[in-house]
């Protein structure tokens, strides 16, 4: 029997053998698969997000894969943009990442720059749009 020390944090040191180390990381692995976020992954085990991370580098998968946009969801972001909305107010119809919105469609909507100039102006004028 094979003994591995696998947590040596705060709460002391947590000594498992190779198979419940090795079982660990597949519990861990399917519950990425399934979606589990890093924090509910550790929650439903009873250990901390660095031990989930560290089971997850272990597996090669350390970043979940997003789920992809459906059609329905990049159309809900195509209107809201040319309905003249934000990246944002976009990302949040689509229920994505505004990352995600940029690389699709690169080179729309505003830059950094532009927004801030807009708000500067908007805060200055006394107008309210």
């Amino acid at each position: 029997m094979a003994v591995v020390v696998v947590e040596a944090g705060g709460g002391g040191v947590v000594v498992m053998t190779r198979e419940e180390t090795e079982e660990r990381t597949r519990r861990i692995a399917a519950l990425t698969r399934e979606g589990k976020s890093q924090e509910d992954i550790a929650a439903i085990l009873g250990v901390t997000r660095r031990t989930v991370l560290r089971h997850r580098v272990r597996a090669g998968i350390a970043q979940p894969r997003p789920v992809p946009l459906t059609a329905d969801q990049w159309e809900r972001a195509r209107r809201v943009i040319d309905d003249g909305g934000s990246f944002a107010e976009a990302a949040r119809t689509a229920g994505c990442n505004l990352t995600v919105l940029h690389r699709r469609w690169p080179g729309q909507g505003w830059t950094n720059a532009q927004a801030t100039a807009h708000a500067f102006l908007v805060r200055t004028s006394g107008v309210r749009l």
